[in-house]
């Protein structure tokens, strides 16, 4: 296997440790590192929120799991991110200059871990780079000339993968990042405030013949 893939893989399974912002509400394998939580200035406020597009439709899934609150004041949101995404570099100081466009500010917390707090339109523009670097991994599967796969389609939540190999059957390599899959569509459940109950991964030959189906539900 090349170290470029495992490189890849690594990084997917320190951005799954995010999956654990949601707080009580979510899974156990994902309830340890950071949680999500928001108020909103009026009621009316809390309406819009439900309307036209599918970024709303997940703030309401977030709001459905107790992480979205009325309360008066202004909307925010905050997520903890561990301390293996954040460096060994980073101070309080660092943080406090970089507030801003980005996020409202953040507290460097005793274990290493980072609370950034963020307004409800930071958050949403946060969700779109996460989906740009998901999308971005996936590429990368293709890219990755020890794997076999030659296109990757995926449903809005990652939930559901279509891959096309080359050949007729799996090699090791595309067995070992069938883990990819999985942790791609855990980390955009906890996100978006729906936590996949099964990622499914179905593989077809050239001709577009079932290969092979990977269930995460069905892991040992």
């Amino acid at each position: 296997m090349s170290k470029k893939l495992v490189a890849m893989t690594v990084i997917v399974c320190m951005v799954v440790s995010l999956t654990v912002c949601a707080g009580s509400s979510v899974p156990a394998a994902a309830e340890s590192n950071a949680r999500t939580s928001a108020t909103e200035e009026t009621e009316t406020e809390a309406a819009a929120f439900q309307e036209e597009d599918a970024e709303n439709e997940k703030w309401d899934q977030l709001a459905a799991l107790g992480k979205v609150q009325t309360k008066n004041g202004l909307l925010f949101v905050t997520i903890t991110m561990p301390a293996e995404l954040e460096g060994e570099d980073v101070t309080q100081e660092s943080l406090d200059e970089k507030a801003g466009d980005n996020f409202l500010s953040a507290v460097l917390n005793e274990d290493g871990s980072v609370t950034y707090k963020m307004t409800k339109k930071q958050y949403k523009e946060m969700l779109k780079e996460l989906v740009e670097g998901l999308d971005e991994s996936l590429q990368g599967l293709i890219d990755e000339s020890s794997c076999s796969f030659t296109d990757i389609k995926r449903n809005d939540d990652f939930t559901e993968f279509e891959v096309t190999i080359s050949g007729e059957e799996l090699n090791l390599v595309d067995a070992f990042s069938m883990m990819t899959f999985y942790m791609t569509g855990g980390v955009y459940g906890v996100f978006t405030g729906k936590t996949p109950e099964a990622v499914i991964v179905n593989f077809y030959n050239a001709k577009g013949e079932l290969v092979d189906t990977a269930d995460s539900s069905k892991m040992e």
